[in-house]
């Protein structure tokens, strides 16, 4: 067992330490804490604060009840997980936490003021229950302003992958929780994301989606929950197996920066799930139970409105809006249903 903590006012800290057969590797440069907690073997962490030349400062602690937390905190139990924290940027605070083996959590943070005040949701935090997961979070600088404040992913299983990025992302939100088995998991899942039986487009693919990460680059995929705007929220929770879920929201006018809001809450199996806006000021809601179900949504304007609720299974619904305060509701109850609605597209 090894408990490693830096509180350093120097400009440069290196570390490398192992404990039994766990390693761990803490490079700061600047004004930064960092703990590292690992019980278990053959498990390595790493936290990079700051670089040679390109010194930050995360350290501030709590000095009053729901205080700010800032900093970087790897716990990990069991054995052959891995953990890395990346912050290229000031005032930022990460977690992870992983119980279980074969768990693997990155963390790259580009933008400033990541941060909340609960120790046990930081500005970036990674949970992980369970053995062979995979979770990535990464944030950029954009409009000039700070990033989301709660960018998190909580799974509980095995083979659930979750990649979530944020460009801007200012008084905003994203969570991703997953408890089952191979959700999101190409490799592992028996169901191949597939929203032809709607007879719509993709949302994903449909949408102009520009993907730009605040600078002169672009993100990458593959990503389950994509967010460049500001003031908005997305969440996403999932139950079962084999599942397919992925949320995009984008900004289109740099005056408003998006402000969308998405929801998606999903029990069952095999369902395939995607969910689209691209504008400003959207609402899309998802709420799902049962088994192979097919949902494809899409927005491109302002104002547009989505509420789908799925209970039953065999259900395949479509929706795909364009221009500007459409709204669009539809609620299946039962077995082998099928709804498709375009409107201005």
């Amino acid at each position: 067992m090894k408990k490693l903590t830096f509180i350093l006012i120097a400009l440069l800290a290196i570390g490398i330490l192992k404990a039994g057969n766990n390693t761990s590797t803490v490079n700061q440069f600047g004004v930064n804490v960092a703990t590292v907690l690992q019980i278990g073997e053959f498990n390595g962490a790493l936290i990079q604060q700051g670089f040679l030349g390109a010194f930050v400062t995360n350290n501030y602690q709590p000095v009053h009840p729901n205080d700010w937390i800032e900093g970087s905190y790897i716990v990990q139990t069991g054995k052959y997980n891995t953990a890395s924290s990346t912050v290229h940027t000031s005032n930022n605070g990460t977690s992870i936490f992983q119980l279980g083996n074969s768990n693997t959590a990155t963390q790259d943070v580009g933008s400033f003021y990541e941060e909340t005040k609960s120790i046990t949701k930081m500005g970036l935090d990674i949970d992980q229950i369970g053995n062979g997961n995979l979770a990535n979070q990464q944030t950029f600088l954009s409009f000039g302003a700070y990033g989301v404040q709660g960018l998190t992913i909580s799974q509980t299983g095995k083979n659930n992958v979750a990649d979530q990025v944020s460009v801007g992302g200012m008084k905003q939100e994203q969570h991703i929780v997953q408890i089952g088995n191979n959700n999101n998991n190409p490799t592992i899942s028996l169901n191949a994301f597939n929203l032809s039986a709607t007879t719509l487009d993709n949302p994903l693919t449909k949408l102009a989606f520009k993907f730009d990460n605040g600078s002169v680059g672009v993100v990458s995929l593959p990503m389950t929950q994509y967010s460049n705007q500001v003031l908005g929220s997305a969440r996403m929770t999932v139950i079962g197996n084999n599942n397919n879920t992925y949320q995009f929201q984008e900004y289109t006018d740099l005056s408003t920066k998006g402000q969308n809001d998405a929801s998606l809450c999903l029990t069952g199996n095999r369902n395939n799930v995607a969910q689209g806006q691209l504008g400003e000021f959207n609402n899309s809601d998802i709420d799902m139970l049962g088994s192979r179900n097919v949902i494809s949504t899409s927005q491109n304007g302002e104002f547009n409105t989505i509420d789908i609720e799925v209970i039953g299974s065999s259900n395949v619904a479509g929706i795909q809006q364009s221009g500007d305060y459409n709204s669009a509701k539809v609620l299946q109850k039962g077995n082998d249903n099928f709804v498709k609605v375009v409107q201005n597209f």
